[in-house]
């Protein structure tokens, strides 16, 4: 049985994944109709923290044999 707080962890986790893959793509259409490739370095990382979320919050399933 989970901790009494594991389910509001686990929506905090999938919101903090929405929302900096959600500014990723909010930073690349930027970039895109201001034509500015500095842009494209900002959205890069809002990907990258977006898949890095994802692999620390699914680490767990990710070690288990």
């Amino acid at each position: 049985m989970e901790g009494q707080g594991a389910r509001g962890l686990r929506l905090l986790i999938s919101g903090l994944i929405v929302f900096t893959f959600a500014l990723g793509v909010g930073a690349g259409i930027f970039a895109v109709l201001g034509n500015t490739p500095a842009l494209w370095r900002i959205a890069d990382l809002f990907f990258d923290c977006a898949l890095f979320t994802t692999m620390v919050s699914r680490g767990s399933s990710l070690l288990a044999k």
